[in-house]
């Protein structure tokens, strides 16, 4: 037989079809599986932070300039094109960006010449509009959901620390714990639920739910020794971090009726801090791996399960943000000693 060519059965030819089919769709799906990271900076920054990413992909955060004795803080937006916009409030030596909404509305607070901080929001179109709690000594807007209300917290002259919510009026509501020495307002979803915490008198902190009604509740996951609270979704779902006795911090996620689950990703674990909730559940934060003493994003999905990635190429990777079509921004470092810079996956 040697120098013949045998001709393929009809079999073998079926199953080397499929196979190179089911090659072709392996090799198809893995690449399609494969996140796709945009790296982008603002123009001059040495420190981006992109801090929120709305439902069309628009993205919101602050960056840092210097002239090399000065460093000065801007927000920034930058569209689903990426163009880049800068936003420096007019007379303010920092600008701050807290938030932005699917209106393109964003929150975020400055710091005038005379040192006083204020908060402001910004329009779509540009214009600004900068507000301050009656006996404000200093005002943090630090989330703006759906509908443009804003809420943050403010020091009154006598340092004390309560939290608000800003109607889209401009009607601002202060309110406290009760027993609370001090009352922050981190996050607000549609419905206008806001997360946040208050401390006690031992320096204790606790998260809180304040329902539209007014309704205050407090809460900790068991054995929390200090708690933090992050960000809030619209089914009223809440994610943070916690401390326990060892001084080890870790995440959680609080549903509407209460219950608490505490995860880390696997492994040995320093610290997880969750950032960002979607709208369906999924979590996007950070975490420091011990044996090798870096950070890493990490994404768990509505079913709890703990994946973990870093931006291609880079040391550390510090996700902030996730919308409701899965994209996902924050920042990344290269070697050790430079300052972040933004990225966006899944654009």
């Amino acid at each position: 037989m040697e120098g013949k060519t045998v001709p393929m059965s009809r079999a073998s030819r079926v199953v080397s079809t499929v196979c190179a089919a089911t090659a072709a769709a392996l090799i198809a799906n893995a690449a399609a599986a494969a996140p796709h990271y945009t790296l982008f900076d603002p123009p001059k920054s040495i420190n981006t932070n992109p801090v929120g990413i709305n439902g069309t992909g628009a993205i919101a955060g602050t960056y840092e300039t210097t002239d090399g004795s000065t460093t000065v803080t801007h927000g920034f937006l930058r569209a689903t094109n990426g163009t880049i916009t800068a936003i420096h409030i007019a007379g303010a030596a920092d600008t701050s960006v807290s938030g932005i909404n699917d209106g393109g509305e964003i929150a975020g607070f400055y710091r005038d010449s005379a040192g006083a901080i204020h908060g402001f929001v910004r329009a779509a179109d540009g214009k600004v509009t900068a507000f301050d709690p009656e006996g404000s000594a200093g005002t943090f807007a630090e989330a703006i959901n759906a509908k443009g209300v804003v809420a943050g917290f403010y020091e009154d002259s006598q340092k004390a620390i309560h939290g608000f919510v800003r109607a889209t009026s401009g009607k601002v509501t202060s309110f406290d714990k009760s027993g609370a020495v001090s009352t922050t307002a981190f996050c607000i979803n549609a419905g206008g639920t806001i997360g946040g915490t208050w401390t006690d008198s031992a320096g204790t902190s606790h998260g809180l739910v304040r329902l539209p009604n007014k309704t205050i509740t407090s809460f900790d996951p068991p054995g929390s020794t200090g708690t933090a609270v992050r960000a809030i979704n619209d089914k009223g779902s809440i994610t943070g971090s916690y401390d326990d006795n060892a001084r080890v911090v870790h995440g959680y996620v609080r549903e509407a009726v209460g219950t608490i689950a505490e995860f880390d990703p696997a492994g040995q674990v320093a610290q997880t801090i969750p950032q960002s909730i979607s709208a369906g559940g999924v979590i996007v934060g950070y975490y420091t791996y011990v044996p090798k003493n870096e950070n890493r994003g990490f994404l768990r999905n509505a079913h709890g399960k703990i994946s973990s990635f870093t931006v291609p190429q880079t040391e550390e990777t510090y996700p902030s943000a996730i919308n409701k079509a899965g994209m996902i921004t924050g920042s990344y470092r290269m070697p050790p000693g430079l300052l972040p810079q933004g990225f966006v996956r899944g654009e």
